[in-house]
C-alpha cells in the first residue's frame, strides 16, 4: 500500500495566523516549500496576510512573483541571472566581498541584503571591515548601483537555546546590528 499525505488547509492556515500574531513576518518557502507544494503554501501564507517570502531558488521566486504580484521576495543564495532577477523584482542576498567586486556592475537596480557569515561558514561577510569596504565603496560609487536595502544572517542554531554557539550568533548578530544602527544614526 502506498502512503498518502494529506495536509488540512483550514488547519494549515490557522496555523500560519498564529504564527504571524499580526506581526510582519516572512516565509521561508524554499524546496517546494519544504514540499508542501509551493502554490499551496504561498496562497495561504497570502490569506495569512503574509506577503514577504524567501527561497534559495530564482526558478521558484519567479513562480512566488506569479502567484503574488505586490510581495516582497527574497533569494537566499546569490545568483548570475541579473537581468531575471531584476525583471521580477526580486530582492537578493549580497554574499561576499568577492561576489560584490566581481558583480557590482550586474547588479545595478536590484535590491541587495548584505549576508553577514554566520558560524555555519558558508556564505556571507566576514566581519564588519568587509561590510563597511561595500558600503563605502557603494557610496562612492558614481554608476548606476545596487540597491542595499537589508542585513541578514541565518541564525544556524536557533532551534538549539542551550548551546554556547547559539550565544555567540546572537552576540555577534547584534553586535553587527547595534553597530550598524549606530552608523546610520550618525550619518544622517
Amino acid at each position: 500500500m502506498t502512503a498518502t499525505w494529506s495536509v488540512n488547509k483550514k488547519i494549515f492556515l490557522q496555523n500560519a495566523i498564529t504564527v504571524k500574531n499580526n506581526q510582519p513576518l516572512m516565509a521561508v518557502v524554499k524546496n517546494n516549500a519544504y514540499h508542501y507544494d509551493l502554490e499551496f503554501a504561498v496562497t495561504q501564507f497570502i490569506h495569512a496576510g503574509i506577503d514577504t517570502f524567501s527561497t534559495t531558488s530564482l526558478r521558484e521566486a519567479i513562480q512566488i512573483r506569479q502567484l503574488a504580484p505586490d510581495a516582497t521576495i527574497f533569494l537566499m543564495n546569490a545568483v548570475y541571472e541579473f537581468d531575471l532577477v531584476r525583471e521580477h523584482q526580486i530582492h537578493m542576498t549580497l554574499p561576499s566581498l568577492t561576489y560584490y567586486y566581481n558583480h557590482k556592475n550586474d547588479l545595478a537596480g536590484i535590491h541587495v541584503h548584505l549576508e553577514f557569515e554566520n558560524l555555519l561558514h558558508r556564505s556571507g561577510f566576514k566581519d564588519l571591515n568587509e561590510i563597511k569596504e561595500v558600503l563605502k565603496d557603494h557610496h562612492q560609487n558614481q554608476n548606476a548601483k545596487m540597491i542595499i536595502s537589508g542585513l541578514w544572517t541565518h541564525f544556524g542554531y536557533a532551534d538549539e537555546f542551550d548551546v554556547s554557539d547559539y550565544n555567540m550568533n546572537v552576540h555577534n548578530g547584534w553586535k553587527l546590528l547595534k553597530h550598524s544602527y549606530l552608523k546610520v544614526i550618525s550619518s544622517t
